[in-house]
């Protein structure tokens, strides 16, 4: 099947389009296909998921979560790159400290800011820590002319995480689990009906797999058109 960039889904294409997946399966005898338990699964955690949006679109703190998590992701890409860039510099000593940067970034994860928002946060905080005591770390940000980056990686995270913690106030007698988390945790539900989809087809050979396999095809094209049409931040989850 045509793979789905459903991970670059806005928070509302993403809900929609499990919608539509759950209205393509449920036309076919599910039970029969051994289908039943996966669609299930998947419709009641969408649901949850399109909750969850629900709940933060009414949240007056959730656009400005948003707004500094890019903030922060920008940063965060930012240094990486440009470390990065310096790791193959012709000068030894900026070759070097771009290299060791990198090291200590990718030590909290080889993408940051693909993280959910508390991971992210205490990843960015280790970065941060060292970027301000370790010696040597400090020595080769101010080598590549990095700390106004630094210094916005750190006030960026500050102020997310204030808000966030301000928002999780707000919502605290509403479903503790956040927007992002569900859509993290609903990908693999959703790749698991893919794959038993394919596999029972193999398998069984049985019609019902293959006009599945096509509307799903179907379905996906459309939903995957939407996204070159925009520049999404490289992260799940885009805004509404």
């Amino acid at each position: 099947m045509i793979p789905s960039k459903i991970k670059d889904y806005r928070n509302k294409e993403c809900i929609q389009y499990l919608k539509d997946t759950v209205s393509i399966y449920k036309v076919f005898d599910l039970k029969a296909l051994k289908l039943d338990g996966f669609v299930n699964q998947l419709e009641t955690r969408n649901a949850l998921l399109e909750e969850l949006f629900e709940i933060a679109k009414k949240n007056e703190n959730t656009e400005t979560i948003e707004s500094l998590d890019e903030r922060r992701d920008r940063a965060i890409v930012g240094i990486r790159k440009i470390a990065d860039g310096y790791g193959s510099y012709f000068e030894i000593d900026k070759a070097q400290a771009g290299k060791l940067i990198t090291t200590h970034i990718d030590k909290y994860g080889s993408s940051i800011y693909r993280m959910n928002y508390l991971a992210e946060t205490t990843a960015l905080n280790g970065v941060l820590s060292d970027m301000e005591t370790d010696g040597a770390v400090v020595s080769a940000v101010a080598l590549l002319d990095l700390t106004p980056w630094v210094a916005e990686l750190k006030q960026a995270n500050i102020e997310f995480n204030r808000m966030y913690l301000l928002r999780n106030t707000d919502l605290a007698n509403q479903p503790d689990q956040n927007l992002r988390d569900a859509r993290t945790e609903i990908y693999p539900i959703f790749d698991l009906l893919m794959e038993k989809t394919a596999s029972y087809y193999s398998a069984f050979d049985k019609v019902e797999y293959k006009t599945i396999m096509n509307q799903m095809d179907e379905l996906t094209t459309k939903y995957n058109e939407s996204v070159p049409k925009r520049s999404p931040k490289p992260k799940t989850p885009p805004t509404a």
